[in-house]
């Protein structure tokens, strides 16, 4: 459990850097058009986006939202020199992928759905790492699973989002930048229930298989 002190350092935190995110974006670009998001249903959210433009994407999403998520990131980013303190401080959470050998996710999938059920926002990047491609890469069954793992266990109103953001240049500064909100899926929905009308969770892997292509 966190403690009120731990939770108000939290947000405070929170706040500042997404005043950054946001500060920072419209710096480097002359055009940030933000769509879909004033539509979105309040209450906890799993945001999914393609990952185009490695550290600048979590900067860009933070900053339309208006709020900073728990961003999933890849363990192998703790190796880095210097960038694991930077993790530590804006609440990134790592997820062990089995291209880098594998891990033990439990602890995060738990810390995950502990925020969902607090009503927070968790962004994802289901492509696994960043890239050139002009198109997305596979998407991998993470986001999936950690959805209909915290439907499962009983996470009131939660949506995942799907967004896309679009570089007009990726690396010209004072380009243009458009992020836009798909429609909400839920989880929880009758395409994931059981016969009974329960959530299904990620133990079946028919329904992580349909919520992936969804």
């Amino acid at each position: 459990r966190h403690r009120p002190g731990s939770r108000l350092m939290r947000a405070s935190i929170d706040r500042f850097v997404s005043f950054l995110a946001r500060a920072i974006t419209r710096g480097l670009y002359r055009s940030v058009e933000v769509i879909g998001f004033d539509d979105l249903p309040s209450g906890p959210r799993l945001i999914v986006a393609n990952h185009f433009n490695g550290f600048v994407d979590p900067v860009v999403l933070a900053g339309a939202l208006g709020r900073l998520p728990r961003f999933i990131a890849k363990a192998t980013l703790w190796k880095t020199p210097g960038v694991p303190l930077l993790l530590r401080i804006v609440g990134v959470l790592p997820v062990h992928r089995t291209a880098d050998g594998g891990g033990d996710n439990a602890g995060t999938f738990r810390e995950v759905v502990r925020e969902l059920h607090q009503g927070m926002t968790v962004a994802i990047f289901p492509e696994g790492t960043t890239h050139d491609n002009p198109h997305l890469s596979p998407v991998r069954t993470g986001a999936a699973r950690l959805a209909l793992d915290a439907a499962h266990d009983g996470v009131p109103g939660m949506h995942i989002v799907p967004v896309g953001v679009t570089f007009e240049d990726k690396v010209a500064l004072r380009s243009r930048v458009v992020i836009r909100a798909g429609a909400p899926i839920d989880p929880a929905g009758p395409a994931y229930q059981d016969d009974d009308g329960g959530p299904l969770g990620s133990d079946d892997h028919e329904a992580v298989r349909r919520l992936t292509e969804a």
